[in-house]
């Protein structure tokens, strides 16, 4: 009997230890995984960022690789796991973009005007006022560049301002829901999911439509600039400032435009006042001027110059050299080649209609939008519409989100990235960096 008992235990012994080992199995496995999908979803935003340093182009749009690119970023295959870099591109029929997301294609928190603000989606007068009233109620946290990146140099230099340093910071102002912030999107990744579509089953409340709302952190950003240069690179030149010799040399400009930009000089609000209405001539009206003036009968009789202004195809050659200001840094300028028709529509007299056709233009041309000035050429552009809008648009660039996902491939956990990046030529830098599983 004491042997049988003594087998019994060993038996209860062995069983036991092999259950533990089990679990410490199953348990290092987890671990693995884990650490699997972490450095898959680092690999995925590597790569993201590797695509938006070797993007030379002058500007961007939709025809970058970055952008849109299923066969770099979707399902890709590596050591025992894969990983997926998508972005929320805002369309109806649910489908996922495989890029990065352009922060320039939102409205930036921080430099929006109430009369943009109020017209986002989702955006009403009833929110759009404690925002304000959050927004410069005090001074921002010493140091945050991040966020004072997104400020312009005025505004840093005002005592009580205070800025939205991430745009989950919204949920900081009172009158803000989740329903407000998030729609039916409560993870923010663009997708209808089975929790999105059941009513009230599960958190959040949805319509069970079978379309998604989105809310409005899909449409805002606060980290969106301008850099005040060129295609090139170069710094542009200010007209309110310019000599005579910057605006023949650098611009190229004929002598009866410079003297038409000298006269207004200090005047210009901004570039598109180049333009008027009443004083836009044809290229071959300012020829036959100037030949007048090169062939006159008398030749001891030098002719006097003549102010002409700038006609449209002078614009639209030194639109991208031009500037009405020295800030280096310009705020919330919004990319007109990558913008969304919910981000269009903020700006100043943008209709709904003109946001469509300026989306269709862009499909059309093979390096989207070149300046601003070619905005001018989309169908129902007027000039009144395009002097408002012409401040807050820009063809380029500079800040972009990665949203990189890691999977392993034996238990299928899941390790999610979300990645701030600002391009500075060829060198990215991380700016915000967040991690969940």
């Amino acid at each position: 009997m004491l042997v049988l008992w003594v087998l019994v235990v060993l038996a209860l012994l062995a069983l036991t230890l092999a259950q533990n080992t089990r679990l410490d199995n199953a348990v290092r496995g987890t671990m693995q995984d884990r650490v699997q999908a972490r450095w898959l979803a680092r690999a995925g935003v590597q790569r993201a960022l590797s695509e938006i340093a070797q993007d030379a182009g002058a500007t961007d749009g939709i025809h970058d690789r970055w952008y849109d690119s299923p066969e770099i970023f979707r399902n890709v295959e590596l050591d025992q796991g894969t990983y997926c870099v998508s972005a929320d591109r805002f369309s109806s029929d649910q489908s996922t973009a495989y890029g990065v997301c352009d922060e320039a294609s939102k409205l930036n928190l921080n430099a929006a005007t109430p009369e943009m603000l109020v017209r986002l989606t989702g955006m009403t007068e009833e929110l759009v006022q404690p925002l304000l009233n959050w927004r410069q109620d005090r001074s921002p946290p010493a140091g945050d560049s991040r966020a004072l990146a997104s400020v312009s140099p005025a505004q840093r230099r005002t005592a009580y301002v205070r800025v939205f340093t991430t745009i989950r910071s919204l949920g900081l102002v009172p009158s803000m829901r989740p329903e407000h912030l998030f729609g039916e999107d409560a993870n923010l990744n663009g997708l209808l999911d089975d929790n999105e579509n059941d009513g009230d089953l599960s958190y959040p409340p949805d319509d069970q439509n079978g379309v998604l709302k989105r809310g409005l952190l899909s449409y805002v950003t606060v980290y969106s600039f301008d850099r005040n240069e060129d295609g090139m690179g170069r710094p542009r030149i200010n007209i309110n400032t310019a000599d005579q010799q910057q605006l023949e040399t650098e611009l190229g400009l004929e002598e009866g435009h410079v003297l038409w930009i000298l006269e207004r000089q200090g005047q210009f609000a901004g570039v598109a006042d180049l333009l008027d209405v009443n004083t836009l001539i044809q290229e071959e009206t300012v020829g036959s001027v100037r030949a007048s003036r090169l062939h006159s009968s008398d030749p001891l009789d030098k002719p006097k110059p003549v102010s002409i202004p700038l006609d449209l195809k002078t614009f639209r050659r030194i639109a991208d050299r031009i500037t009405v200001m020295d800030d280096e840094i310009i705020p919330g300028r919004i990319n007109v080649n990558t913008a969304g028709r919910e981000v269009l529509c903020a700006l100043p007299g943008m209709t709904g209609a003109l946001a469509d056709r300026l989306i269709d233009r862009r499909r059309e041309l093979p390096d989207g939008y070149t300046s601003i000035a070619e905005v001018l050429f989309v169908p129902q552009m007027t000039l009144p519409i395009f002097k408002r809008i012409a401040p807050w648009i820009t063809v380029r660039s500079n800040v972009f989100t990665v949203h990189s996902t890691g999977r392993a491939a034996r238990s299928g956990l899941a390790h999610h990235i979300e990645a701030v990046a600002v391009r500075q030529r060829a060198q990215v830098s991380i700016v915000y960096w967040n991690e969940r599983r």
